[in-house]
C-alpha cells in the first residue's frame, strides 16, 4: 500500500537524490507554491521560482512561464483553486500537481484545472514518481502541439470513468484521482462534490 507512511513522512528535505530529472529538452521552469523549502527541489533539475502565498502566483507564472507548478493547499496564504486558475490562465497551460490533506477539496480543484492530486500523507518517493510522470506527459504533449494544437494538456494521472457513476447523485464519468492501496482508488464526482473510495480501474 502507499499509504503506510505516517503524517510526518514527507517533508521537502526528504527528498531522494535518484528523483527523476528531465531531459534536456524538457520544461526547465518549476513553480512551487507554499512550500517553505525550494532548495529541495534542485534534485528535480529545474531552476526554481516560488511563490509563498496564491496572490503572488499570476504575476511569477506570466514573468517564468513555468512547465509545472507544485501547489501546496494547506500551506497558509495559499487558494490553490486560484492558483489553478493562474497557472493556465492566458493559454499557458502550466501542469499542475496539487496536494492535499482533506479528499473533499479535490473537486474543486479538478474543475479549476488541476491536472494531478497528490493526498497527504505520502511517502517522499511518491512525489517524485507523480512529478516526474506529470513532466514527461506535459513535455510530450508540448512536442506534438508543434504540430497539432488541438486539445488543451491532460495528464493520465487523472482518468474520468464513462462506467462509474457516483453513489449519492448517480451520475456517471466519475473521476479517479488518486490511490489508497494497488486495488483502490479515490473517486470524484464533479457534478455533487462527492468523494468517495472504489475498486481501482486500470485502462484496457
Amino acid at each position: 500500500m502507499f499509504r503506510n507512511a505516517p503524517a510526518s513522512a514527507w517533508s521537502p528535505g526528504a527528498l531522494s537524490k535518484t528523483a527523476y530529472v528531465p531531459e534536456a529538452e524538457a520544461p526547465s521552469v518549476l513553480l512551487t507554491v507554499g512550500d517553505g523549502d525550494t532548495d529541495a527541489f534542485t534534485y528535480f533539475g529545474f531552476t526554481r521560482a516560488a511563490a509563498r502565498t496564491s496572490a503572488e502566483v499570476p504575476a511569477l507564472v506570466q514573468r517564468h512561464r513555468p512547465a509545472v507548478a507544485f501547489v501546496d493547499a494547506d500551506a497558509p496564504h495559499v487558494d490553490a483553486e486560484a492558483c489553478c486558475r493562474a497557472a493556465n490562465a492566458h493559454g499557458l497551460e502550466v501542469a499542475v500537481l496539487v496536494t492535499c490533506r482533506a479528499p473533499q477539496q479535490v473537486p474543486a480543484l479538478l474543475i479549476a484545472g488541476a491536472h494531478a492530486i497528490l493526498l497527504k500523507p505520502f511517502a517522499p518517493n511518491l512525489l517524485a514518481g507523480r512529478l516526474g510522470r506529470l513532466v514527461r506527459e506535459h513535455t510530450e504533449h508540448r512536442r506534438l502541439s508543434g504540430w497539432r494544437n488541438d486539445a488543451p494538456f491532460a495528464s493520465h494521472l487523472i482518468r474520468r470513468w464513462a462506467d462509474v457513476c457516483c453513489p449519492t447523485c448517480q451520475e456517471p464519468n466519475a473521476t479517479a484521482f488518486d490511490f489508497t492501496s494497488h486495488r483502490r482508488a479515490w473517486f470524484a464526482c464533479l457534478a455533487c462534490a462527492h468523494v468517495w473510495i472504489d475498486a481501482r480501474r486500470e485502462p484496457v
